[in-house]
């Protein structure tokens, strides 16, 4: 058995959901702090190779909605109900407890405080991975955080 900073894994003993626990906070991980260099590299790439006129419409798309991360950017109930969330949150999990029935003619705010500069437990009000949505069925959830986070393309989509 194999020992990291006394901390012992065992891979063959751990149980088939929370290896696809693990692979959600993979992928969150991967979409918080990967894909913003990788888009950085992608477009640093582009312009030394020809391509000045994609990176041009791209900047002009991102110039177009810089302001989208603070006003609820694209949301999707499709990708908000992707499995994946459910399983970053079941990482370390996370419930809403409701104690009373929201009246959907009213507006909320989750007001969320992260504890870095960069929060991906965010994602649990962000996304359906906690089931707000299925309790609260008629009232749109909005997260406020800080929007520097989702400045980067394809991460405020």
């Amino acid at each position: 058995m194999a020992t990291v900073l006394g901390v012992e894994l065992d891979p063959v003993r751990l149980p088939w959901e929370r290896r696809l626990q693990i692979i959600g906070v993979l992928y969150h991980f991967w979409a918080t702090f990967v894909t913003s260099a990788l888009i950085l590299l992608l477009f640093g790439w582009m312009l030394l190779n020809g391509y000045a006129l994609v990176v041009a419409k791209c900047g002009v798309w991102l110039w177009w909605g810089w302001d989208s991360s603070c006003m609820g950017a694209y949301a999707s109930r499709y990708f908000l109900n992707l499995r994946i969330h459910k399983r970053f949150t079941g990482y370390s999990p996370l419930s809403i407890h409701p104690t009373s029935q929201l009246s959907a003619d009213k507006n909320y705010l989750i007001g969320f405080h992260p504890l870095g500069v960069i929060s991906i437990s965010a994602c649990n009000f962000m996304s359906n991975g906690t089931g707000l949505m299925g309790r609260f069925p008629n009232t749109n959830f909005l997260l406020c955080t800080q929007v520097g986070q989702f400045r980067s393309p394809l991460r405020r989509e």
